[in-house]
């Protein structure tokens, strides 16, 4: 149970992470424009 419950955790880190660099791309973008 625990090792499922790990993996649900990495997997939403790993959409946070995600979600992170889009959000950079975006400013970065703006930035140079």
């Amino acid at each position: 149970m625990a090792e499922i419950l790990q993996l649900a955790h990495l997997v939403q880190h790993h959409r946070m992470a995600k979600v992170q660099i889009r959000r950079g791309r975006i400013k970065a973008e703006l930035d140079a424009q």
